[in-house]
């Protein structure tokens, strides 16, 4: 099992803070974690995103009925 990053919640208060440079303390921070929000942005942008469509979904099932051609009720009759 892969250890997974933890996740990531951004406050619409921070973006503001991070431009707001009146507000001291808040406004450093914020800057640094929208720094760190733009890095991991930039590596998910190089991701390429795959949009499965109905073909894929029935490729799968076909797949799917392939590799496991029995069903659960069969395998439930086969126990009694």
């Amino acid at each position: 099992m892969s250890a997974e990053p933890p996740l990531e919640f951004v406050d619409t208060n921070v973006l503001i803070y991070a431009y707001d440079r009146t507000a001291g303390d808040r406004h450093l921070r914020a800057k640094v974690l929208v720094a760190e929000l733009r890095l991991i942005l930039n590596d998910l942008a190089l991701w390429r995103v795959h949009t499965p469509d109905a073909s894929d979904v029935l490729a799968a099932a076909d797949l799917h009925q392939l590799l496991f051609p029995w069903n659960p009720r069969q395998l439930q009759d086969r126990r009694c």
